[in-house]
């Protein structure tokens, strides 16, 4: 797990609860959302780095389609920076009955 510490870019704006004069809310600028192979794209143009952007993408997915078997197996992955599982809730009536999927 990274221990960089990190910043997030945010803007202020004043707080309009009416006991909060003076007060400001943080919130972020969404600009746009990135998939798996914009991240690689942009891995893959800094300095130094050797790996294509394609083969990173290939990696990246082969990893991603094993976390998400090892939940499905009923595992907890904890991959340092997030934790994956699935969580199960409900009312059954029977051992045999069948749920939602």
């Amino acid at each position: 797990m990274s221990n960089i510490n990190r910043s997030i870019k945010a803007f202020l704006y004043p707080n309009p609860m009416k006991n909060a004069k003076g007060m400001y809310l943080a919130r972020t600028l969404k600009h746009t959302t990135c998939n798996i192979g914009d991240i690689c794209e942009s891995i893959a143009g800094k300095t130094g780095t050797r790996a294509k952007a394609d083969a990173l993408e290939y990696h990246a997915k082969l990893i991603f389609d094993e976390i998400i078997e090892q939940v499905m197996n009923g595992n907890k992955v904890d991959c340092g920076y997030f934790t994956a599982q699935a969580n199960v809730t409900g009312s059954f009536a029977s051992i045999g009955e069948n749920f939602d999927t």
